[in-house]
């Protein structure tokens, strides 16, 4: 994948007509004078000052595109989402004394409380940024204070005046440059102390604060502004893609445990959204390894007993970890690193003494939850094979779970599970 892409949204090529090419950005169409590439229609390219510049390749495209649909978040104010992005580099304003160092604390203090100025102040301090939003919005033909407008540009327009070297940053050093925009990075350490992530970005690294993102984990991804964390990067699973790992892990759970297999593998995907919608996480991998994480079974001898069940459980994880790499293969939805990423869940999500990741944590959590869901899954098991499993379960699997969300869930299954052993 082109890391260098930065945050230039690739658009599709939907119309050629007489050297003019339309691109569809989903929210808006454009039109564009002139390619230094050849483009044919259904390419997914690059736009600069209306020319097309880079071609991306398609899977490159929706995938980076996803995650771009999903960092704005429209429930807050526009001033917040403003003032979240811009606040990063007003230090720079007080090095050129553009600002006094007591409104520069009143900022601060604001930011950290996100409680962002008016809009009178804000275009006030960030004057040289709205030059360019009153060229957008009129672009767009939008008020200038549209959350469109503004969440563009920050997501595309930013980084173009950079690397155009555009008003304050004409004769700014790459170095600067660079720290400037606004990047997408993946967490790789966190000291909790001092409130610091150390993140990776187009092979850099980075010390970051982490006031905006407080919950985010090692392995996550953020965009990055400055010496700031503004907000965690989510990549959501298409819905069609969904149905389709859904059909092909029916279809093989078929051949399970009868009225077993199907039901818990559902249930494990509804507790694992749960999961997801606090704690954060991938969800086009982890939604499709718990789709797939019991697809083994299906070539497995069918064990109506916790003890057989026992016996079968190492062999079911490396069986379905081939019949996953087989299916995703034959999507050819996934890249190569998400395939890798899905088959090690699947082949090792039963090794519970030997979680050393967050997606397999959340793994591990969504599918003990749903294993003792009984009011949702009725047992395969009989009343006693089922006792021997919950203090199996009781023994090995409570004290293993990590996060917040996951030991509440637990709790209030726990009860439920004892009421109707009882």
């Amino acid at each position: 994948m082109n890391n260098n892409m930065c945050l230039s949204i690739p658009g599709k090529v939907i119309e050629i007509s007489e050297n003019k090419f339309l691109i569809d950005y989903e929210t808006q169409k454009r039109e564009v004078n002139f390619s230094v590439i050849d483009v044919k229609i259904g390419d997914y390219v690059i736009v600069s000052n209306k020319i097309i510049i880079n071609k991306v390749p398609k899977e490159e495209a929706i995938k980076y595109l996803d995650m771009i649909r999903n960092i704005g978040n429209k429930q807050i104010r526009v001033e917040e989402y403003f003032f979240k992005y811009a606040f990063p580099c007003t230090y720079v304003k007080l090095d050129r004394k553009d600002i006094t160092i007591e409104e520069y604390q009143e900022l601060e203090k604001r930011f950290l409380e996100n409680d962002p100025p008016d809009r009178e102040i804000l275009e006030k301090v960030y004057a040289p940024a709205f030059i360019f939003i009153n060229e957008l919005a009129i672009k767009m033909k939008k008020d200038k204070w549209d959350f469109e407008v503004i969440k563009r540009y920050w997501e595309e327009e930013h980084n173009n005046i950079i690397n155009q070297g555009k008003g304050n940053y004409m004769d700014s050093p790459e170095f600067l440059k660079d720290f400037c925009k606004t990047q997408i990075a993946k967490i790789t350490k966190k000291d909790e102390k001092r409130h610091l992530l150390i993140v990776n970005y187009n092979g850099k690294e980075r010390a970051v604060f982490d006031c905006y993102v407080p919950n985010a984990k090692v392995g996550d991804k953020v965009v990055i502004h400055h010496s700031y964390a503004i907000e965690k990067v989510t990549y959501r699973l298409d819905k069609e893609i969904e149905e389709k790992i859904k059909a092909e892990a029916i279809k093989q759970l078929e051949n399970g445990k009868p009225g077993w297999d199907i039901p818990h593998t559902l249930i494990a995907v509804d507790w694992l959204r749960k999961l997801i919608e606090k704690e954060g996480g991938d969800e086009k991998i982890l939604l499709t390894a718990i789709y797939l994480h019991d697809i083994g079974y299906n070539k497995l001898k069918r064990c109506y007993n916790y003890e057989d069940v026992k016996k079968t459980k190492e062999t079911h994880e490396e069986i379905g970890a081939e019949f996953a790499e087989k299916i995703l293969k034959n999507l050819d939805e996934y890249y190569s690193d998400e395939i890798e990423e899905i088959v090690n869940l699947v082949k090792y999500h039963d090794y519970i003494d030997d979680i050393n990741s967050f997606n397999r944590q959340l793994i591990m959590e969504a599918d003990s939850l749903s294993a003792i869901d009984w009011e949702r899954v009725k047992p395969s098991f009989n009343k006693e094979e089922c006792k021997k499993y919950f203090e199996d379960f009781k023994q090995r699997r409570i004290n293993k779970f990590k996060t917040e969300t996951g030991k509440e869930f637990l709790k209030q299954l726990l009860k439920k599970a004892e009421k109707y052993l009882n």
